[in-house]
């Protein structure tokens, strides 16, 4: 498995060549998935819609309400590998190996839309998005803070290590540097991220 996503009782796997997989949580077993001769390596999860992207850098969004017959709802052509993927609410948040930022609207199934692109500085490893804004281990750069909309970077925090990974919650941000430990960021303020302390 390359990359997995739960959602309430289910759950989808990035399974490379065997497409996206179908799990039921409550019974811990493989309910079926989707599969086009696609090697797919980033999904999310949420309502029983998964968005799946290929090494290709192709962007599906299936409905897999029965995982036996799962259906293709649209696709989207990105032209560049995805390297990290989230979703929150109506908008998908994309890492493109071309140190892209795209963002997708998601809210109407039959059709991907890209709604912005922004170039980063250097290579960005993970994202997350959280209500107006996305948070992005930035590598070298940090933790970002980029506008939800358009993808400007409103904030930031430089970290003593490249930025691995984040995680947001309740106004807090993780943060994973490359040194050693996790930094509990406050990011209330988006525009002037403020160390809390060290886990």
């Amino acid at each position: 498995a390359r990359d997995i996503a739960a959602d309430k009782d289910a759950a989808a796997i990035a399974a490379g060549t065997a497409g996206v997989l179908a799990v039921d949580l409550a019974k811990l077993r493989i309910t079926g998935g989707y599969q086009d001769g696609g090697d797919y390596t980033h999904v999310a999860l949420r309502n029983n819609r998964v968005l799946a992207a290929d090494n290709n850098g192709r962007l599906i969004h299936v409905d897999i309400r029965d995982p036996r017959q799962p259906r293709l709802l649209s696709t989207l052509e990105l032209g560049a590998p995805i390297t990290a993927l989230s979703w929150s609410g109506a908008r998908a948040y994309l890492l493109l190996g071309n140190d892209t930022l795209q963002i997708v609207e998601v809210s109407d199934a039959a059709k991907l839309r890209t709604l912005a692109k922004q170039h980063l500085d250097s290579a960005a490893l993970a994202l997350t998005g959280d209500g107006g804004h996305i948070f992005v281990a930035g590598g070298e750069q940090g933790l970002l803070v980029l506008n939800a909309n358009d993808g400007r970077v409103i904030g930031r925090y430089r970290t003593t290590g490249p930025a691995l990974d984040v995680a947001v919650q309740q106004g807090l941000a993780f943060v994973a540097p490359g040194d050693k430990g996790r930094l509990i960021l406050d990011v209330t303020d988006s525009t002037a991220p403020a160390w809390i302390g060290s886990l």
